[in-house]
């Protein structure tokens, strides 16, 4: 991203409604839940199912997730209540895991 870029959107930050804010919101929950779904799937393939390397990778993901998340946070202009955020990428990557984890 250039400066210009980064300005661009930074101004754009200042005067974005609440709405645009909120779906933002949902979009990176939203990412860290199809993340860990994802990975789950992958780690029932026969070839990784006993593998230890695949027991908790969907805390992995949240906790990747939430760095990006508070990466972003610190290089671009938010709002402060917008710090709820990093609250919800941990939760929605253990749903995206419960939704597919099957039982051994």
């Amino acid at each position: 991203i250039t400066m210009e870029d980064a300005d661009a959107l930074n101004k754009y930050m200042e005067i974005a409604p609440l709405g645009a804010m909120l779906l933002v919101i949902i979009s990176h929950a939203m990412g860290s839940f199809i993340g860990a779904l994802g990975a789950t799937l992958l780690s029932q393939v026969s070839k990784w199912k006993n593998s230890s390397t695949f027991k908790y990778q969907y805390i992995i993901i949240g906790i990747i997730f939430t760095y990006a998340g508070w990466y972003n946070l610190e290089t671009l202009t938010h709002p402060n209540w917008f710090k709820i955020d990093l609250l919800f990428y941990l939760p929605a990557a253990y749903l995206g895991h419960k939704l597919v984890a099957k039982k051994n």
